[in-house]
């Protein structure tokens, strides 16, 4: 009797619903702060995603079982004596926001390897066509020829400004899965950026091109 009320307990607290209701925590305990699962095309497993706010910043944990990481994005080949694009893929993962009435879609985007130093890449979508914030992303091409032998990484950090700067990611692998953190100012100054201080929809991908399966944001207790 014990191990079915515990085992009913567990199920109640990880919801498969498309909607979600984004409430207040302590910045801190995730604990106690509902456990929403996915499916996502390009992951095997169910992601494991979790929505709240603490002082005015929008924050989503995200579990993404993985056995085996992919650090590595297109990095440097050597082929008969010649550098050339490899085939590697990072690990990534894409949540893309969207508001009625709006004509833009907010678009965060994590990379292993393109935005392993903090800060998530951050654009948007306007008539289907995708366009990076203004400003500069954390990372830049290594186009530097002699460095290859030692870096055979494309993408090298670069310090990221203006409001492609303002959406900031944690990431950490351990125990067979990769856990994120992304998190931004539920509003900004910026005309291509969403206030999330109203009904949005979410889609989580793989893919920032590609849109996930979608579910509702209503923000009723949260901070104003």
């Amino acid at each position: 009797m014990k191990i079915a009320i515990l085992l009913l307990f567990f199920l109640g607290s990880i919801l498969f619903g498309a909607d979600i209701k984004v409430a207040d925590f302590d910045g801190r305990d995730w604990s106690k702060v509902a456990v929403h699962q996915m499916k996502v095309d390009g992951y095997k497993e169910l992601l494991k995603l979790q929505c709240a706010i603490h002082k005015e910043k929008l924050s989503i944990r995200v579990r993404i079982p993985q056995e085996n990481p992919s650090m590595k994005h297109r990095p440097w080949v050597l082929k008969d004596e010649k550098f050339v694009v490899g085939k590697q893929l990072e690990d990534s993962l894409a949540l893309r926001f969207s508001q009625k009435g709006k004509e833009i879609q907010d678009l965060w985007f994590w990379g292993a390897n393109r935005t392993q130093w903090g800060v998530a890449d951050d654009g948007f979508f306007k008539d289907k066509k995708y366009f990076s914030d203004g400003g500069k992303g954390p990372w830049k091409l290594n186009l530097e020829l002699g460095s290859f032998h030692q870096n055979r990484n494309r993408y090298l950090e670069q310090k990221s400004q203006g409001s492609r700067s303002d959406v900031s990611v944690k990431s950490d692998y351990k125990e067979g899965a990769w856990e994120l953190v992304f998190s931004r100012s539920i509003r900004t100054i910026n005309k291509d950026d969403l206030s999330f201080d109203s009904l949005l929809e979410l889609t989580v991908s793989k893919d920032p091109k590609v849109k996930g399966p979608v579910m509702k944001l209503t923000f009723e207790g949260a901070d104003k």
